[in-house]
């Protein structure tokens, strides 16, 4: 209150609110409000958020973040020089949510502190933590008894491979021309995941040159199943980062978000699936579809094809000719004798054996 020498007086009223607590700590988490939490991911720029630090007398004037490899339970401003060693960065907001970029790949937390308006910190609270690592695809050996295709050279990632007709990758040397059949040639990416034939080795240069002079590329070949019920295997080379597998299948690989044969099947964490008929005609030409969904949110897909079922076995018609000359018997067909009903495929083998009467005199050759 003033008054000056004529008695006037003026009244100024300052009200002082006194804030004895601090503020009421809530819980942070990583992701966005509303959403579940992150434990994983395979990105280094990630959301984090917090709710429930309440101060019923000041109110919230604004919170500090800080990162770093542990909860830092003791920390009460982001003037404290004792924690520096131990954080990563901090910063301060009056928002309940911010963007920050993982310094490197590892586990991390996040402590937040509130302030209220008397510029009083609350206790400390702590993410459950997140761990950053940069996914590739984890999918390996994938593999199937039932698998029948044409053998081929691939290469793979610059290293000539031979892809046996059962779908195994046997490792050539660097021969010349090996090596010369990975210039300017694509190969299909499901046959890095192929499963290797360790048994098995070329450490002969003549063997493996004269692999790679006879053989063919891998390129334009079609994979045969001869049964409607079969199984395929595979294995992660860290499914602890791997929240679970699909099976999808599609009449074409464009199809491969949406799979218009069968829709993607969880396997619950199963490296191996049975099919079972899955509404797939005789020589109908398809495509399986091997989805690997990641506790990060992230997918990789292998696309698998294409695959036809073959269920019908080859037609014999036509006669057997055989001719005696002396001590010789001399047998012959033409190359129309063994077709296949449902296309004009070449017979891979043909098979025989010599009899007398009900006995036969020898073993089945080729």
């Amino acid at each position: 209150m003033a008054t000056n020498n004529a008695g006037l007086r003026s009244v100024q009223h300052l009200e002082v609110l006194v804030d004895e607590s601090p503020p009421v700590n809530g819980t942070v988490k990583e992701g966005l409000p509303g959403e579940s939490d992150v434990d994983f991911t395979s990105t280094e720029r990630i959301p984090i958020n917090w709710n429930g630090f309440i101060d019923h007398e000041s109110g919230i004037s604004h919170y500090e973040i800080f990162l770093g490899k542990t909860c830092l339970p003791n920390v009460t401003s982001s003037n404290d020089n004792a924690f520096n060693s131990s954080i990563f960065e901090k910063r301060k907001t009056t928002k309940d949510v911010e963007w920050f970029n993982l310094p490197d790949e590892g586990y991390f937390v996040f402590t937040v502190i509130s302030f209220n308006n008397a510029f009083e910190p609350s206790a400390a609270s702590c993410s459950d933590g997140i761990f950053y690592e940069k996914v590739s695809d984890v999918l390996v050996n994938v593999a199937s008894e039932n698998f029948y295709a044409d053998e081929g050279i691939a290469c793979l990632n610059g290293t000539p491979w031979l892809i046996t007709e059962r779908l195994k990758r046997v490792r050539l040397g660097q021969y010349s021309n090996c090596a010369s059949k990975c210039i300017n040639s694509t190969f299909p990416k499901f046959l890095e995941k192929l499963s290797e034939e360790t048994a098995v080795s070329i450490n002969d240069s003549e063997v493996g040159i004269g692999i790679c002079s006879r053989v063919k590329l891998f390129k334009d070949r079609t994979i045969y199943i001869t049964t409607e019920f079969w199984e395929i295997s595979w294995d992660a080379t860290n499914q602890q980062i791997v929240r679970d597998f699909e099976i999808g299948i599609g009449t074409n690989p464009t199809l491969i978000y949406h799979p218009d044969i069968k829709s993607y099947t969880a396997t619950t964490l199963q490296t191996r699936y049975r099919f079972n008929k899955e509404g797939i005609d005789n020589q109908q030409r398809h495509f399986i579809f091997l989805k690997t969904k990641f506790k990060s949110g992230e997918e990789s897909i292998t696309s698998i094809g294409p695959i036809v079922l073959d269920l019908r076995p080859p037609v014999i018609k036509g006669e057997v000719l055989v001719i005696i000359n002396g001590s010789y018997i001399y047998i012959g067909w033409n190359e129309n004798s063994s077709t296949k009903m449902e296309n004009n495929n070449r017979i891979k083998e043909i098979f025989y054996r010599i009899g007398l009467y009900k006995f036969f005199l020898s073993f089945p050759k080729d």
